[in-house]
C-alpha cells in the first residue's frame, strides 16, 4: 500500500499542472469510480482549470476552480503520472486519463484497482474531511 510519504511525492511532483485546464477525460476502467459515472466525471472537469494539488491522509486532493474538487486514493498500488513523466512508459494498468490543454494529460495507473476516484463540491469536501 502506498505510504504518506509516497503520497505527497506525487503531490510534489503534480505541482507543475497547477493552472493548466482539463480538456477531456477518459476512464478506461470505471470501476475506480466512486459515486460518479464516466458521463458525469467528464462534463464537470471539462474546461475546468486545476487551482491546486494537495494531499489529505494518503487521498491526493485536485482543487479546480469552480468549487469542485476531485480525490484520488491510490488503493494498494494506485499512482497518478503525468503523461510526460520518464516513468509514464510504464504504465500498463491506466484506469483514467485527464487530457490537459497543454497536450499532456494526468495517468492514474492502478494494477489491482483497490484504488478510487471521488468528485466533490467544496462544501461536500468540507463534510466529508470530518470523517478522517
Amino acid at each position: 500500500m502506498p505510504e504518506l510519504p509516497e503520497a505527497e511525492t506525487i503531490v510534489r511532483d503534480l505541482q507543475r499542472v497547477v493552472g493548466r485546464t482539463v480538456v477531456g477525460t477518459r476512464v478506461f476502467k470505471s470501476d475506480i469510480l466512486n459515486g460518479v459515472t464516466p458521463v458525469r466525471l467528464g462534463r464537470t472537469l471539462k474546461g475546468r482549470t486545476i487551482a491546486g494539488i494537495t494531499r489529505r491522509a494518503k487521498k491526493i486532493v485536485i482543487h479546480f476552480r469552480g468549487d469542485v474538487i476531485l480525490t484520488v486514493s491510490l488503493g494498494m498500488t494506485g499512482r497518478v503520472v503525468l503523461s510526460s513523466a520518464v516513468r509514464a512508459g510504464e504504465l500498463r494498468h491506466v484506469a483514467a486519463r485527464f487530457n490537459l490543454d497543454d497536450g499532456t494529460a494526468l495517468l492514474y495507473d492502478d494494477s489491482r484497482r483497490f484504488g478510487r476516484i471521488e468528485l466533490f463540491t467544496a462544501d461536500a469536501w468540507h463534510e466529508r474531511q470530518q470523517d478522517f
